[in-house]
């Protein structure tokens, strides 16, 4: 017999909820088999989600592979506006578990807050490279000014020479001896 994934995690949340039932008397109670109640137990203890069939999420991450970002995006967003029992008729549908349908929220809000997370490093960066580009322009006008100033002095010295004349040419060699 197949259960849904609405009903295996209600026998779940029984087994592993605040008053807990052990899955022998579940089985009784329910009529489903002892095998499967402690199964899908084990599995949503192994996925540390009360009602989470691990072994649905691992099918489903699959599939998910074959959904675009948009079309999750579309399914969460739709499911969001739905009500409980308009919901599994729509996940139905669309052929998603909840479990799928969750994980796909919290990528979505990871997502959204490492984007912001990147906005905010972004800024940060940005405000540093302008400071540091004001820094070395300053540096740079600085050096300009000191590069137009020892050009300005050597032309002058070398007006100088041209007006007195080279001090070696002053000497005259012939007086030297």
């Amino acid at each position: 017999m197949v259960f849904t994934e609405g009903f295996r995690t209600r026998m779940v949340e029984q087994m592993v909820g605040p008053n807990p039932i052990s899955p022998t008397k579940l089985a009784v109670k329910t009529g489903v088999s002892k095998s499967a109640l402690w199964k899908w137990r084990k599995d949503a203890l192994e996925a540390r989600k009360p009602g989470v069939n691990a072994e649905v999420l691992n099918v489903n991450k699959k599939k998910s592979q074959k959904w675009s970002a948009q079309e999750k995006l579309r399914v969460v967003l739709e499911a969001a506006a739905l009500g409980d029992e308009e919901l599994g008729a729509f996940l139905r549908r669309e052929g998603v578990h909840e479990p799928l349908l969750e994980l796909w929220k919290q990528e979505m809000v990871e997502g959204l807050e490492g984007a912001s997370q990147q906005k905010r490093t972004a800024k940060r960066q940005a405000e540093q490279d302008s400071h540091r580009i004001r820094t070395l322009e300053r540096e740079l006008a600085r050096k300009e000014r000191a590069l137009t100033e020892a050009a300005a002095l050597l032309l002058l010295q070398k007006k100088v020479r041209q007006i007195w004349g080279d001090e070696d040419d002053a000497i005259d060699p012939s007086s030297e001896q």
